[in-house]
């Protein structure tokens, strides 16, 4: 299983393993004559549930310096962030992760165009994520001006990357939500390996137990011949655990797809079901029909 990235724990919050497990607590003044109650905080800094315990212990008492740890601290707890819907503060939090991992001890104030370019061109092999990643971290300082973590935000200067999805979008959130609810078990895998892994559709449908190692996927890319090491999002490890088949996405009697078979599973997802909204706005392009003279 994938090693989840350290974060710098926020103010008030210790972490006690027992049995290899982590457990973490709320206590104000831990190891003095005044120290509050412990209180348990469910799951750990990488959860939703953890900051919604966190904020609530702090009663709206947030005390922050000037670094990316505290902006993205400060951010966590917002009524900003809180009112997002819960699948989209799973993907923030995935690249606060990252931003945080970088640059986390960092002043906000000290960010320049430079450091963005080079954040971005380290995910270039995924280009989506990559400009997700920069969209994220557009976001966050936006929030901070007003707070005065900084004044200006460096990452209006940085172009997104290209991709060559063909005038492909990322999807929003309700997107996903209708493949959850109206897909069959083999589109639904595909589509959740390409949300966290960035690939094409041909290298997904490719995907194997046999290519997972040391918390990532090894990808030889088919259009490019690229060979690499994508790290799994902690929502991908869980789903893989209960996935055995090899190729992870199979039709419903147990073969391999090609790309023009799942492109056919896939228009009937977009003909027969709610699902097809997702095409209707321009997320996914119809395919080519050849047009036939009638006599």
């Amino acid at each position: 299983m994938q090693k989840k990235p350290t974060l710098e724990l926020p103010q008030h919050v210790h972490r006690v393993v027992v049995k290899g497990r982590e457990y973490f607590y709320f206590q104000r003044g831990r190891g003095t004559a005044s120290a509050g109650r412990s209180v348990k905080l469910p799951g750990g800094p990488h959860t939703v549930e953890f900051w919604a315990a966190y904020k609530t212990q702090l009663n709206g008492d947030v005390s922050t310096g000037r670094s990316f740890n505290d902006l993205i601290l400060a951010y966590r707890v917002s009524p900003e962030f809180d009112k997002r819907a819960a699948s989209t503060k799973r993907d923030y939090l995935r690249y606060l992760e990252i931003i945080s991992k970088a640059w986390g001890e960092l002043l906000v104030s000290d960010l320049r165009p430079k450091h963005v370019i080079g954040l971005r061109d380290k995910w270039a092999s995924t280009p989506v994520a990559a400009n997700h990643l920069i969209a994220v971290l557009k976001t966050l300082v936006n929030w901070g001006i007003p707070r005065e973590f900084c004044e200006t935000n460096p990452c209006v200067y940085v172009p997104k990357l290209e991709t060559d999805e063909e005038g492909a979008r990322p999807w929003p959130v309700w997107a996903y939500s209708l493949i959850e609810e109206h897909a069959r078990e083999d589109v639904r895998r595909a589509v959740l390996l390409a949300r966290y892994t960035g690939q094409r559709q041909s290298d997904v449908l490719r995907m194997a137990p046999g290519d997972v190692e040391d918390g990532g996927i090894n990808v030889v890319q088919q259009k490019t011949g690229k060979e690499l090491w994508v790290p799994l999002h902690d929502d991908l490890v869980g789903a893989l655990e209960g996935w055995s088949c090899s190729p992870f996405v199979q039709t419903p009697k147990g073969e391999a797809y090609n790309t023009d078979r799942f492109q056919a599973a896939r228009t009937r997802l977009m003909n027969g079901t709610p699902a097809g909204g997702i095409r209707k706005e321009g997320y996914i392009r119809a395919p080519r029909v050849e047009r036939r003279e009638t006599a």
